[in-house]
């Protein structure tokens, strides 16, 4: 398997996990060839095309419905993997896709899907930041969506073990280097050391996850600070409120959801990279009392110093007000002597203007002198264009003539050449039907030859059976055989090696009768149902793998594979 697929809640903090397989060597996925559309845009084409909602409406997991696997959109699917077959390792990541877990995982076999999950907590302590605090009913809306986006994460785990990590966020971040020795066996394409990094590495997510975002951003912080007097540091705690925040949200999901606490508890016990330990200690009530009345001392103190801080900008505001006032004053005595200047230089440009005027009509009339020779000039000129249309239609007169009696000369000489043309055409066309009636015959002489020469050959049966012979099916068969008992599986690894002797024996005496191939044999369709059968593939599995010891390590799990895989085509 070489492509991975990261889901998670929009809250779980997957990004952490798709940033951490990219310093790894996934490269992000390309668009497909022809559409261009992204792995994201076909999950919302499926969902706008069988009507599905989006998954953060859901309240409960019936609500989070699955995209059918219908054929007719493998072609988006198929379109995308040839977009890119070039990468030996790629992947992408999105919460949209609890949607389409069951059309990737049935669509694309060698699909690697990691899950990411997160505390409930999560969900409230970001609805807190957002500009219109959550009610009630969004508080209960939010946490029925949380359980019912990771019951259907925690399903689809537990029916895909073998192709699936279901991981904590944090616990990545922690142990970065331990959740990729795990993925590592899930994938053909190997997986680069991880670089060393600090934490602030990562995309933005918080260090615990019972800490809240920061209400109000550091430079504004820092201005009330600077305005007030307090320290900042002290600020942005006391608004945190940390240990009333977690009293308060454990109280919450204890009394309220329960259920978000028994998903939690559920994802932690089935997980492959669970959070272990805890990143925090129980919250008690008096930690949370002590920390609400500290923001309430701090919030008091707060409106005091900005109150005296507004009375002070207030007086300062009356004293510019009053210098202000000044200032008005002197500027009006400025513009009066302004306007004053200004009248006597609109009076000097008046002068200036009348005798600019003066000017004008003096060349006004030197102007009229020089139109009247350019009239005359124009004259001469529409005189001189007659005369050379004149001459131009004379010039094409004569040209008209020289070409009709040029035409009329090619048109006689061309006759002739058509007639000689036309009579080599038909010899040919006659010894070409001579040479297409010799050709026929021919053809039929060597047909009836061949007939006469040729015996024809009876059709050969048996091609089931041939498969049956060979050493893949008849040590699958052992192996089912021998399975039904103890003893079986104690003498099982000596039953298949004295069957692989009796087939080497059988096969040299096979050789010498020179068997036709079986895709001669006119039941040949017999011979791919036979091999759909588990004994042939539990032998064609065994002697794929028997060659080396990597292989013998996996050899079990990829038989078990193979008669689950058979049980599930059984069904359907």
């Amino acid at each position: 398997m070489n492509r991975i697929i990261v889901i998670g809640h929009p809250t779980s903090g997957y990004e952490t996990v798709e940033h951490t397989l990219h310093q790894c060597g996934m490269q992000p996925a390309q668009p497909s060839r022809r559409e261009r559309l992204s792995p994201q845009d076909i999950t919302a084409t499926l969902r706008k095309v069988h009507g599905i909602a989006s998954p953060d409406e859901a309240t409960q997991e019936d609500d989070i419905a699955q995209v059918d696997l219908n054929p007719l959109w493998h072609g988006m699917a198929m379109d995308l993997m040839l977009g890119n077959l070039e990468q030996p390792l790629w992947g992408w990541a999105d919460p949209d896709a609890i949607t389409t877990l069951n059309y990737w995982s049935e669509l694309d076999p060698r699909l690697t899907f990691v899950l990411v999950y997160d505390e409930p907590h999560r969900v409230l302590m970001e609805a807190s930041v957002r500009p219109s605090p959550p009610t009630l009913e969004d508080t209960q809306r939010l946490l029925d969506n949380w359980a019912a986006y990771n019951g259907t994460l925690l399903r689809f785990y537990l029916r895909h073990r073998d192709r699936c990590l279901l991981v904590h966020a944090q616990q990545v971040r922690r142990e970065a280097g331990r959740y990729v020795q795990q993925l590592q066996p899930m994938l053909d394409a190997a997986l680069n050391q991880l670089p060393e990094q600090s934490p602030a590495d990562l995309p933005v997510l918080a260090q615990t996850t019972r800490v809240s975002p920061a209400l109000v951003p550091a430079q504004r912080l820092n201005a009330i600070a600077a305005l007030t007097g307090l320290d900042s540091g002290l600020i942005e705690q006391t608004l945190r409120a940390n240990d009333t925040e977690r009293y308060l949200l454990d109280d919450i999901l204890r009394t309220t959801h329960p259920l978000s606490l028994q998903r939690y508890a559920e994802l932690q016990a089935s997980a492959s990279l669970p959070l272990d330990p805890p990143l925090y200690a129980p919250t008690q009530a008096t930690p949370a009392w002590t920390a609400w009345v500290q923001q309430r001392a701090l919030m008091a103190n707060l409106a005091n110093r900005l109150h005296s801080a507004y009375q002070q900008v207030s007086a300062e505001l009356d004293d510019a007000q009053r210098h202000h006032a000044r200032l008005t004053e002197q500027h009006r005595a400025q513009l009066s002597q302004l306007q004053n200047q200004h009248q006597q230089s609109l009076n000097e440009q008046e002068k200036e203007i009348q005798r600019s005027r003066e000017e004008a009509e003096l060349l006004q009339g030197q102007l009229h002198q020089v139109q009247e020779e350019l009239e005359q000039h124009y004259l001469r000129k529409q005189e001189l264009e007659k005369r050379t249309d004149e001459l131009d239609a004379e010039l094409k007169r004569q040209n008209e003539a020289h070409a009709k009696a040029l035409k009329a000369r090619l048109e006689n000489a061309g006759q002739e050449q058509i007639k000689s043309l036309h009579q080599e055409n038909e010899t040919l066309l006659g010894r070409l039907h001579q040479a297409q009636e010799e050709l026929e015959r021919f053809y039929l002489e060597n047909q009836h030859l061949k007939m006469q020469q040729t015996p024809a050959k009876p059709p050969l049966y048996g091609a089931a059976e041939r498969v049956k012979q060979q050493l893949d099916y008849r040590l699958g068969s052992v192996m089912i055989k021998k399975s039904h008992t103890f003893s079986g599986w104690v003498g099982m690894p000596l039953a298949l090696i004295a069957e692989a002797r009796l087939y080497r024996k059988e096969m040299k005496q096979i050789d010498e009768k020179n068997l036709p191939p079986i895709h001669e044999y006119y039941d040949s369709e017999k011979a791919e149902q036979t091999k759909k059968h588990l004994s042939y593939r539990l032998g064609f599995t065994l002697l794929n793998n028997y060659k080396t010891p990597f292989g013998w390590t996996k050899l079990p799990f990829l038989l078990t594979r193979e008669i689950s895989e058979f049980r599930r085509r059984k069904m359907q």
